[in-house]
């Protein structure tokens, strides 16, 4: 009689044991999921992009509160620097320049790291910190400071025809035998800002001045932390293009270089060279006849000019 053989035992597949893997991964990243929290701005930014898109979203704009993320402190301000205004206002013409910039700077709490002034000729001095753009001893743009600055490119290009000029100076700290070159340091600063404003927004490289003063110019007291903060920093002077040109050259000069009496360019703009500001003619070569003046005062002329990049200028001999 034949022998009943045995039934054999349920065999388990390697698939059961990698399915209970990824189950237990989902789980795992479901949980950091609950754990973490929501940056309103970004969340904003996603469901804006999906509701332009596909015209859906927001109604439902709000179903995430985010008023209270898991972790935050309750009632805590924004911390400095952190944009929080997704439409700001922008400037119809240069006279609302000043007025778009303080809104932002006051909605964004970006005092502490911007301040801004209008001088008696209309020009508009921007200071902005280090601590906004860049890092300790370095020349590269930190990624906090590309909303400030596509905000003021917004407000820059549409003005273009309106803005004779923007100037750039950068400064440094003095720290003795911090091993860093501050000259170098200070304009290569200065140089960032306006090739983000040229190359990243499109506004005219030909209106940019860049200049690095180095350690030369503090506005703080470079024994203490806070004052070597402050002397850190890009100081911008937008100038507008109208007959107030020379005034605001003189009043920048005097602004940030309180020693410097030099009277720079007497005129208009139309007495400017024509090709001074043409960008389809990069290669020319801007000249002002200055055989009106002293051999003296032509010196002089020429050589302020060349110190505050404005234009090349050379002066006719005799």
């Amino acid at each position: 009689m034949a022998k009943k053989s045995k039934p054999e035992g349920k065999k388990y597949s390697y698939m059961d044991t990698y399915g209970d893997l990824v189950t237990l991964l989902m789980c795992f990243f479901v949980l950091l999921f609950a754990m973490s929290t929501i940056e309103e701005t970004k969340y904003n930014a996603f469901v804006e992009a999906l509701s332009d898109r596909y015209g859906t979203f927001e109604t439902n704009r709000q179903a995430v509160d985010t008023s209270n993320p898991v972790g935050s402190d309750q009632g805590e301000d924004p911390p400095t620097g952190e944009v929080i205004d997704p439409e700001p206002s922008q400037p119809a013409d240069f006279t609302e320049l000043q007025a778009a910039i303080t809104e932002f700077v006051e909605e964004n709490n970006l005092e502490g790291e911007v301040t801004i002034e209008v001088g008696e000729s209309g020009a508009i001095f921007l200071r902005l910190s280090n601590n906004l753009l860049f890092a300790g001893d370095s020349a590269v743009l930190q990624e906090q400071s590309y909303v400030f600055l596509n905000f003021l490119g917004e407000c820059f290009l549409p003005l273009e025809n309106d803005i004779f000029q923007i100037q750039y100076l950068g400064h440094t700290a003095d720290i003795p035998g911090s091993g860093t070159d501050d000259w170098l340091l200070s304009a290569e600063r200065a140089g960032q800002v306006a090739s983000y404003f040229g190359k990243q927004v499109g506004f005219s490289e030909y209106k940019q001045r860049t200049n690095g003063f180095g350690r030369l110019y503090p506005i703080g007291d470079n024994e203490t932390a806070e004052g070597r903060a402050a002397n850190r920093r890009v100081d911008l002077v937008i100038i507008a293009n109208d007959d107030k040109i020379s005034d605001a050259l003189t009043e920048a000069a005097k602004v940030y270089f309180p020693d410097d009496d030099t009277e720079y360019f007497q005129g208009t703009p139309e007495e400017l060279p024509a090709n001074a500001l043409d960008k389809q003619d990069p290669n020319a070569t801007p000249t002002l006849d200055l055989t009106g003046l002293s051999e003296e005062d032509r010196a002089d002329f020429v050589e302020a000019l060349n110190d505050m990049g404005v234009l090349s200028t050379s002066a006719p001999a005799g």
